[in-house]
């Protein structure tokens, strides 16, 4: 049989080369039957191996995020220059610009001293004729700054009594200084300077300790801890009237960070809780919980109503079901997305950043858009381009997810799908300017307990996490209204010690939101804080109702309304209207 063909006086072998091959039909269908198993194989093989990479390729863009926020820059803003300026000029003060002087600092507490020069430096040098005085003075100032502990004495005067008259006390004696612990040795002061060092500036209770050593005070950790049970009763209403008024409002912006708690709890394996915090506009409530489940969203928000600044955590979506809620997801964390795909995977760098120059452009927009006045043409100009961008936006989403609808799922499917799975909470800023693109308030709420817990770790037991929670409630609220939390413990402490060590029955002087302009004034605040929530109940039934009929395209039955008891007032105006067409799709 001739198999092969010479070329240049070499034969070789060609498997294309025609011939006839007499063989039987059960010999040639098993031949096909192979021939179609070994294709499939190859295709499964193909197919796993492709997977393989794309793990591979995951799997490094995993390492290179890591890496990035381990050692990379932790803004998010554009690459800087040399001198580490993201506009690329000089940081502090620029050439040419009038500087701001010293400060003077009137508010504080003035002492005078003064100084002379010795009598044989008031005479001349020559001839010894003494100086005449002037009436006028060459003065300067200092700022010092003294930490002292000092022990008071309190000498009661006793009275005995001179008369008969019976059923009378014999010694009389004046009263003590009030204390909220009865019997204990530490003053209000001490316990605000604990309390402020630990909770507001985050120091560990061992500094604090180290701290009062060195001005010859020695104290225990233990007793300082003592002293925290103690105080928790007295915060505990506070804390409690925050939760409440937190609740009574209609706008927030949740998160939640882990916090470790150092003690077995039943039920529950290893120490890690998380801390969440819920802020309004007019509060901040932090929640020590040992899980990061549904349950503790649902249980704190309970009956109340209104709209919920978050990221796409599950849990917080729990709260769509009840038709009582709106969750406006945050750009940031959409934008942060798009910056990890270009930090991973350099392949697509390009459209990461096209991307991200899309989002920086809404933000743009909308923060022009609020810095008019409402009902001006300039507020009407922007409102106009804001939703020309979006509808932009939606159109460029639909159509790569068309054209990555063959793709092996890589990080440009994953981010664009779940954009376009939360479309509509990413679009709420648009109907509703009052409402933020991004969810940086509560963020920012939780940075200080996120420093404590690099600085101490935690708390060591559920009771100590409990008592941070409480505090950091209650000295965030305060910072908020712009109150003086040195001036409020003082004024509240003195109170629970008038009250014989337990909180005061009346607390609307000590509540940011009830007390008097005065009182306001008097702890140091300047402006107060009102709770603006622009929006109905009726008006989150039907955007949920929205909500729904953009997801299932269809619009729901009026029985399952009516089961709801959802009655849509403005929602004829979407009858008829495709999904593209209604203006909370974009």
């Amino acid at each position: 049989m001739g198999l092969g063909y010479e070329t240049a006086g070499i034969q070789q072998y060609s498997p294309y080369k025609s011939e006839v091959v007499s063989i039987g039909r059960g010999e040639l269908e098993r031949l096909r039957w192979k021939a179609n198993y070994y294709e499939s194989q190859f295709s499964i093989k193909k197919k796993k191996i492709a997977g393989v990479i794309s793990k591979c390729r995951d799997l490094k863009a995993a390492r290179k995020r890591l890496w990035q926020r381990l050692f990379g820059r932790k803004s998010e803003s554009g690459k800087c220059g040399n001198n580490g300026s993201a506009s690329g000029g000089k940081r502090g003060k620029q050439a040419g610009q009038e500087g701001s002087g010293r400060k003077t600092e009137g508010q504080l507490e003035t002492t005078t001293e003064t100084t002379d020069l010795p009598i044989d430096k008031c005479k001349c040098p020559k001839c010894g004729l003494s100086y005449e005085p002037l009436e006028e003075t060459a003065d300067s100032e200092v700022i010092e700054v003294e930490v002292k502990a000092h022990r008071r004495i309190i000498k009661r005067h006793r009275y005995k009594k001179t008369c008969q008259c019976p059923k009378v006390p014999v010694i009389i004696t004046a009263p003590g200084v009030p204390k909220i612990i009865p019997k204990g040795k530490f003053g209000i002061t001490f316990w605000v300077y604990v309390l402020l060092r630990k909770f507001c500036f985050q120091q560990p209770l061992n500094r604090v300790v180290q701290e009062l050593k060195l001005i010859n005070l020695k104290v225990s950790a233990g007793t300082v801890i003592g002293g925290f049970v103690r105080i928790e009763t007295l915060m505990s209403p506070i804390y409690k009237a925050i939760e409440e008024r937190n609740k009574s409002e209609h706008h927030w912006h949740a998160d939640e960070t882990r916090w470790m708690v150092f003690e077995q709890v039943e039920g529950k394996t290893g120490y890690r809780w998380y801390l969440w915090i819920f802020h309004s506009e007019t509060t901040v409530f932090f929640k020590a919980a040992p899980t990061r489940g549904a349950k503790v969203v649902k249980e704190h928000y309970g009956n109340s109503w209104g709209v919920l600044n978050v990221d796409r955590y599950s849990s917080y979506k729990t709260l769509l079901g009840t038709g009582c809620f709106l969750l406006a997801y945050c750009w940031a964390h959409l934008r942060r997305d798009f910056l990890e795909v270009e930090v991973g995977y350099k392949q697509f760098s390009v459209w990461a950043q096209a991307w991200v120059i899309r989002i920086d452009n809404l933000f743009h927009v909308n923060k022009l858009r609020l810095s008019y006045q409402e009902g001006s043409i300039e507020r009407t100009e922007c409102q106009s381009e804001l939703e020309k961008q979006m509808g932009q936006f939606k159109e460029k989403l639909e159509q790569e997810l068309k054209d990555f609808a063959e793709e092996i799922p890589s990080a440009r499917r994953k981010v664009l799908e779940s954009l376009k799975n939360h479309w509509y909470g990413y679009t709420l800023f648009v109907q509703f300017p009052w409402i933020p693109m991004d969810n940086n308030r509560a963020e920012r709420g939780a940075r200080d307990p996120a420093v404590g817990r690099k600085m101490y770790y935690g708390s060591g037991s559920a009771d100590s996490a409990l008592f941070s929670a409480e505090m950091f409630t209650v000295l965030s609220t305060l910072e908020l209204w712009g109150l003086n939390p040195s001036l409020w413990l003082t004024a509240y402490l003195e109170a629970c010690a008038k009250h014989k060590g337990k909180p005061p029955k009346n607390l609307k002087s000590f509540l940011p939101w009830e007390m008097s302009s005065r009182r306001f004034r008097q702890l140091g605040g300047t402006q107060r804080l009102g709770s603006y929530a622009a929006i109905t109940k009726e008006q989150i039934q039907c955007a949920t109702v929205d909500e729904i009929f953009l997801k299932k395209k269809s619009r729901p039955s009026g029985k399952s309304l009516a089961k709801e008891n959802i009655v849509p007032p403005f929602h004829k105006k979407y009858a008829g209207s495709s999904i593209g067409s209604s203006p909370m799709a974009g």
